[in-house]
């Protein structure tokens, strides 16, 4: 009976390590969803230059978790730009001193006046 007792709380101990492994897992995976957010390719192409600020920013993250601050693009005169992190499957910074790929739209009187992919500079 003893034998089974130890097995017992073996079995349990495991069971509640298991559950435990994947909560953090789910937390971790939420976590990294919200706070890498990012734009793709097909999202970027398939905004048009003249297309209305609510109907782009419905195909876009949202702004309050854009890039903040970032050194890189041009500047649009007048504008308000929101930069977003390019998805990972659409970078091109295999070199480190490049900086990172980052998609930039703005917004000028309730309309996309320009958008931009650029290389974040590092500072």
């Amino acid at each position: 009976m003893e034998r089974d007792r130890r097995r017992s709380r073996l079995v349990l101990a495991a069971t509640a390590l298991s559950v435990a492994g994947c909560l953090v897992l789910c937390v971790a995976g939420i976590w990294l969803m919200t706070a890498l957010v990012i734009v793709d390719r097909d999202t970027y192409d398939a905004v048009r230059i003249g297309q209305s600020e609510a109907e782009v920013r419905d195909l876009l993250p949202d702004a309050d978790v854009a890039v903040a601050e970032v050194v890189g693009g041009r500047d649009v005169p007048g504008a308000v730009c929101v930069d977003y992190h390019a998805s990972i499957l659409d970078r091109h910074d295999t070199d480190a001193d490049l900086g990172q790929t980052l998609y930039r739209f703005c917004f000028r009187d309730g309309v996309l006046v320009d958008k931009q992919i650029f290389q974040e500079q590092p500072s």
